[in-house]
């Protein structure tokens, strides 16, 4: 009985197994791509601004991509195992998101209600 039950119990839980990583990978693909068009949609409107010589717009833009990839570092891979070759770039990119998010309109639901 033990030996039947095994036969049918592995064959499954590698099944499951397969399936969790089919599933992860595709998500993670999804991302991926997402991630990927954010980047081309943001370059390709920087050149624009660029061809049209708006620096004060290429200057916001570049600043506030900054601060997202700033803040996605901090959260992925924390600030305490920074590499030397990479210390002061974080550094200063961490005082631009600083400056970036200070001076950010937060908007608040509840000021609505007023």
């Amino acid at each position: 009985m033990k030996t039947r039950d095994l036969l049918i119990a592995c064959p499954l839980l590698a099944l499951a197994v397969a399936c969790f990583f089919v599933g992860y990978r595709q998500g993670w693909r999804a991302q991926k791509k997402e991630s990927t068009q954010f980047v081309i949609r943001r370059s390709l409107r920087v050149l624009h601004d660029a061809e049209r010589g708006d620096i004060a717009s290429i200057t916001n833009g570049c600043r506030m991509y900054l601060l997202g990839h700033t803040r996605a570092y901090e959260t992925l891979f924390g600030e305490s195992d920074i590499p030397d070759s990479f210390r002061a770039s974080f550094a200063e990119a961490r005082q631009i998101a600083r400056e970036v998010q200070t001076n950010l309109v937060v908007f608040d639901p509840k000021s609505l209600d007023q």
